[in-house]
């Protein structure tokens, strides 16, 4: 019976060299592939904008701080309606003021409460938790989808809003009105 263990454990002991050489030509063959490949892996990629590009290749124009800045300090959104892709929860606990709550997946239930869904052409600004969010881009792709033609996302989103001294509001704020809005016939006090 213990021979019987030992030529097994042999075997296992004699395997292992062959299964490192192939395991190790396997990864050479595999990073020789990816670097004549055309859009292969990029292993040391920037990935700290990776969101900004992506709404590049979408053709959604990225805007920054300082035009965010302008658009709230000039009250009412300075005719800029402002959509926080987060959901009802973060939203609450704090947003940008005068944004509206509109998680991606909601779009089809708040737009329609809102006075922007009459009008495609209003200056729209996306924005979510931070340069690692990617739902201010889902928003902002599924209004274009829509026929909305001037809609931009902030990729600083609210983590950079709040880093640089931005005001913060907090509890429903707009976001109660733009989910009544249909009923009650509001606007939450936008352009």
């Amino acid at each position: 019976m213990g021979r019987g263990r030992t030529t097994t454990l042999g075997r296992l002991v004699a395997a292992i060299p062959s299964a490192v050489l192939l395991t190790l030509a396997a990864s050479v063959a595999g990073l020789a592939v990816n670097a004549v490949r055309p859009g292969g892996l990029a292993w040391s990629k920037d990935w700290s904008h990776h969101v900004e590009t992506l709404a590049h290749e979408a053709g959604v124009p990225v805007v920054f701080l300082p035009e965010v800045r302008t658009a709230v300090d000039s009250g009412e959104g300075g005719g800029v309606y402002l959509l926080d892709a987060r959901g009802a929860e973060e939203y609450a606990a704090g947003h940008i003021p005068g944004a509206f709550c509109v998680p991606p997946e909601e779009l089809d239930v708040v737009l329609p409460g809102l006075a922007l869904a009459a009008m495609p052409d209003a200056a729209v600004v996306t924005y979510c938790s931070g340069m690692d969010c990617d739902d201010a881009l889902t928003l902002a792709r599924a209004l274009t989808n829509r026929a909305f033609t001037a809609v931009s996302m902030y990729s600083g989103g609210f983590a950079e809003w709040t880093e640089y001294g931005g005001e913060v509001e907090t509890g429903a704020g707009p976001a109660a009105v733009a989910t009544g809005a249909a009923a009650a016939g509001a606007t939450g006090g936008r352009p």
